[in-house]
């Protein structure tokens, strides 16, 4: 853990620490790294849940293990409702904003709910994930699985999205 927390410092402050590699041109201690602010994608009124089609990609270099990282701010336009979410990922094609969920979860399923003197107020909110024994050298694609709690249309707005490979 000790070694986790300096490296990812390390990367933040922008300093190689000793025994770094360099993978495609990037000295990066820990393998492969992405990140994005993909456009504000169309939120969904869906109680089933649908993919926010952000399309963030990643190769893994080294371990195959990798950190999810989506930051966002979060909304419902209807009074005392919310939105839940979870960050889904797989290969092949990435999906597009609002089709069916696919891939495989990553972290926790988080939830808000907003009071009936906040609709349609914008919340900061985060989802992390971490995924292990993904196979070096495939490409995968990372999004938002976005559900409606019980009505509105739930929308998330700017948006970034970092994958770390550990």
């Amino acid at each position: 853990m000790k070694r986790l927390l300096s490296a990812l410092f390390a990367l933040a402050i922008g300093i190689t620490p000793l025994g770094a590699q360099t993978i495609s041109g990037n000295t990066n201690p820990l393998g492969a790294r992405t990140t994005a602010s993909p456009a504000n994608p169309t939120g969904t009124t869906s109680l089933t849940g649908v993919m926010m089609g952000m399309a963030g990609t990643i190769t893994p270099k080294t371990t195959g293990n990798i950190l999810f990282l989506i930051t966002f701010g979060i909304s419902n336009n209807t009074a005392s409702d919310g939105c839940s979410w979870i960050i889904k990922f797989g290969t092949g094609s990435a999906p597009a904003n609002a089709a069916a969920p696919s891939g495989t979860s990553a972290g926790a399923l988080s939830a808000t709910v907003n009071n009936a003197s906040t609709a349609a107020a914008v919340f900061g909110a985060a989802a992390e994930g971490y995924a292990t024994g993904l196979i070096v050298n495939t490409a995968y694609w990372y999004d938002i699985d976005l559900t409606a709690l019980t009505g509105g249309t739930c929308s998330l707005n700017n948006v970034t999205i970092i994958a770390i490979e550990l």
